[in-house]
């Protein structure tokens, strides 16, 4: 996995000095908290009992703000949690547990589910629930946004960068720069350079040849542990920009197009009166395989990803959204009226969405290299 030093206590170990305190190990991004492993034993300091544990995690799920998957030891069992959008992985088989897979020797581990408590050897089960909770009001959601972007954005955080209406609403509630990534004439390094322009913004652009994604593309495979297409394409994107940006924290605006409507499976499903808004549910109860894959690569070059649109507050809010509002008059359009509310310029705001795999032009290379077996 990389890790050259792990810190120990109890039998458990994390290659984060700050992840691990008495009974207690982590793998935890907490806005706010600087010594995650030292605020969660302290949470669990009275708990004595499977209930009492399971009552703990509930609250910390609803309180806290961020990504953590988590072990915590009490008296003679071990328990493990995660937060309730999946944006730290565990897996576990018996009493073993790991961030990866690949860090089992043998056997096949199963992943912790999002917002889930297991006391191991998965003797007993708990889940979080995200709630839903009617929104109509752009202007609330954009306070939420605008909030939750105050919290993840630090000074050292760049955003990642297509030129499209999620990364722009991002770049335009932060002053700090902006990166993207794609071939020299692809669409998103061409319209990201104007953009930026149009928003005042400094962009920094990571171009990559051909020989350059085909030369990465077994490092990348080797990374990620879900191997699909879509995983790889993706996966050397932010492979490229991890290489390439000197900086810790990286902002995405992954979750936008599932809580906001940016898929054409999504329109086509409203437009034929099918239960989209179960769709869009569904796509993001699984978003945590791509923030799995991100945070694989993230980690190989000590960065950290941080999703301001999953600030749990906003999801909930989110999910509340009648679909009337976000397809009409087109996709995303309640999202298009809080980019108006920050006064964003047209071009932008009603840019067509491209998939970043397309927009950046990795994906007729690798199309070319992969799927036609060349490689």
């Amino acid at each position: 996995m990389g890790v050259n030093q792990v810190y120990t206590t109890d039998g458990m170990g994390c290659s984060h000095i700050e992840g691990v305190s008495e009974g207690v190990v982590c793998d935890a991004d907490i806005f706010g908290v600087k010594r995650p492993a030292d605020y969660f034993r302290e949470q669990f300091a009275g708990c004595s009992c499977y209930k009492e544990v399971v009552t703990k995690v509930k609250e910390i799920q609803k309180r806290l703000r961020g990504g953590y998957a988590c072990a915590v030891r009490r008296r003679g069992s071990l328990y493990l949690f995660r937060d309730p959008i999946g944006i730290k992985p565990v897996y576990y088989l018996g009493t073993t547990f790991a961030s990866e897979k690949k860090a089992f020797a043998e056997g096949n581990p199963v992943p912790l589910l999002p917002g889930h408590v297991v006391q191991l050897p998965d003797t007993a089960i708990s889940a979080a629930e995200i709630t839903e909770a009617t929104t109509t009001d752009p202007r609330l959601l954009l306070d939420i946004l605008t909030r939750s972007s105050s919290q993840q954005v630090e000074e050292d955080a760049v955003i990642l960068f297509s030129g499209g209406i999620d990364s722009a609403i991002l770049a335009s509630l932060s002053d700090v720069p902006l990166i993207t990534c794609g071939l020299p004439q692809s669409k998103d390094v061409l319209f990201s350079r104007k953009a930026a322009a149009l928003l005042k913004k400094e962009c920094f652009r990571v171009i990559v040849s051909e020989k350059d994604i085909i030369n990465a593309i077994p490092r990348v495979q080797s990374i990620i542990e879900e191997k699909s297409l879509l995983n790889l394409e993706i996966g050397l994107l932010l492979f490229f920009i991890c290489q390439e940006w000197d900086k810790e924290i990286l902002i995405s605006g992954q979750g936008a197009d599932e809580l906001f409507g940016g898929y054409y499976k999504y329109e086509k499903a409203f437009q034929s009166n099918k239960d989209v808004k179960t769709k869009m549910r569904n796509d993001l109860n699984s978003i945590w395989h791509g923030l799995e894959r991100d945070g694989q690569i993230a980690e190989r070059f000590d960065k950290i990803m941080r999703y301001p649109y999953l600030d749990l507050t906003l999801v909930e809010r989110a999910l509340g959204i009648p679909a009337e509002l976000l397809f009409r008059p087109q996709r995303k359009g309640i999202l298009r009226k809080m980019a108006r509310l920050l006064s964003l310029p047209e071009e932008i705001v009603f840019r067509p969405k491209k998939a970043l795999q397309y927009g950046s032009g990795i994906h007729n290379v690798v199309k070319r290299n992969v799927v036609k077996g060349k490689r």
